[in-house]
């Protein structure tokens, strides 16, 4: 809206005062000065005049100062996740890493069953140098072997060595030279270092006739001494 328009002109002059009364015609003189009436009161205001034209529009007023910041608004609702994207493209290789330290060291395997392969060629070594020589064994010499021919009634024979041996632990070894049909058991008894004695008998526990069944006997006797192992 424009300005105020401008106040309307004053009203006109109000009426004279009534005339005085007629004085007796005078002579006429010269014409006097026109008499000045006194200002009559002011009237009263007249009505407003129209509305002046509206007045141009006045300049733009400068800008106001900034007003202080608002307080924060409350926050909003978390808006719904949006849609996967679309997978990008793959990036270029990136640079090797460095090597890592060397992880322990895993359980051993089992053991894998390969196909045996065939056999190689024979290989032809050098042949080694001779190996240096042992030392000397102990003589055995302790023992006695001997045949004897049972000839005694009652089936015994005393066998004698010809160099006594060094103890009386020695084992004797009996065998039958040819087939017999009266003697199939055979024993010793009476071991001492210069000999021992030979019995004959049947499957019965009788005493074989010698003289009659030609009964030989081979034996060995063999003494474990202390430098012999035993068997």
């Amino acid at each position: 809206q424009g300005p105020a328009g401008a106040a309307g002109s004053n009203g006109s002059n109000g009426s004279n005062g009534a005339a005085g009364a007629t004085g007796p015609t005078g002579a006429k003189g010269d014409t006097g000065p026109a008499g000045v009436g006194g200002s009559g009161s002011l009237g009263p205001t007249g009505p407003a005049g129209p509305t002046g034209a509206t007045g141009s529009t006045g300049p733009t007023g400068a800008t106001g100062a900034t007003g202080a910041t608002g307080a924060t608004g409350v926050t909003g609702a978390t808006g719904v996740t949006g849609a996967t994207g679309a997978l990008g493209p793959t990036g270029p290789q990136g640079p090797t890493g460095s090597t890592g330290s060397t992880g322990s060291t895993g359980p051993t395997g089992d053991t894998g069953v390969g196909i045996q392969g065939p056999t190689g060629p024979t290989g032809t070594g050098a042949t080694g140098p001779t190996g240096p020589t042992g030392p000397t064994g102990v003589a055995f010499t302790d023992y006695a072997a001997g045949e004897a021919t049972v000839v005694s009634i009652g089936g015994t024979l005393a066998v004698e060595f010809t160099t006594p041996l060094g103890g009386t632990d020695y084992a004797v070894t009996l065998t039958l030279e040819g087939p017999s049909a009266a003697a199939d058991i055979f024993y010793v008894t009476d071991k001492t270092v210069n000999g021992f004695t030979i019995h004959v008998i049947n499957s019965a526990g009788a005493p074989v006739d010698a003289a009659s069944t030609n009964v030989i006997v081979n034996w060995i006797a063999v003494r474990n001494s202390n430098d012999i192992p035993p068997i």
